[in-house]
This record gives structure tokens, C-alpha cells and sequence, in this order.
């Protein structure tokens, strides 16, 4: 018998348009739980990220999460480790989740 791995999303591949529609569900789901401090929490992660890269504008992820379009065509998807959008946005609902508790 074959042994298979457990299905979750850390084992399947994923699409990058995948991601995207995650990430912005998972966006909304978080600014309907406190807009307030979920938009801070936002402009403080991106103030960071452009001190950091001078390139950030030219990452999709960063331009969803703060709500500007693209002006060209981005040539990268989420920064790497304790920059990524997609991490950081997984944190921020754990500390909401966290906070009810």
C-alpha cells in the first residue's frame, strides 16, 4: 500500500492566483473583525517594507495588501520570510484570534 501524505495546504501546490484570492479573503475577513487596527497594523508592516526594499512597489502581494494598482506588470510575488505579506497577514489573524480568547 502506497503511503500518502495527508492533504493540507502546505502539501499542495498552489497557484499564485490561488494565493491572491486567499490572501484577499482572508484580508477582508480581517478588516471586518477591527478596521481599525488591522489598517495601522497594515501601514506600519509597509512603512517597514519600503525602508527596507527600494524595489517593494514591484511586489503583487505588497500592492494588494495596501490597496494601490500596480504601475507596471510585478515581477515578484511575496517577500521571504518575516517580510511576507502572506505570513504576516496569517499573524495578524492569529493575534485577533488570540485576543478573544
Amino acid at each position: 500500500m502506497e503511503k500518502r501524505e495527508p492533504e493540507n495546504f502546505e502539501n499542495k501546490e498552489v497557484s499564485q492566483e490561488e494565493k491572491i484570492e486567499k490572501i484577499r479573503s482572508l484580508l477582508m475577513e480581517l478588516v471586518e473583525k477591527d478596521a481599525y487596527f488591522i489598517t495601522n497594523k497594515i501601514a506600519e508592516f509597509a512603512k517597514n517594507l519600503q525602508k527596507k526594499y527600494s524595489d517593494y512597489h514591484d511586489y503583487r502581494l505588497y500592492c494588494i495588501v495596501v490597496g494601490s494598482t500596480p504601475v507596471k506588470e510585478c515581477s515578484k510575488f511575496d517577500f521571504e520570510g518575516d517580510d511576507s505579506v502572506e505570513n504576516f497577514l496569517e499573524l495578524l489573524k492569529e493575534s485577533l484570534e488570540g485576543d478573544k480568547k
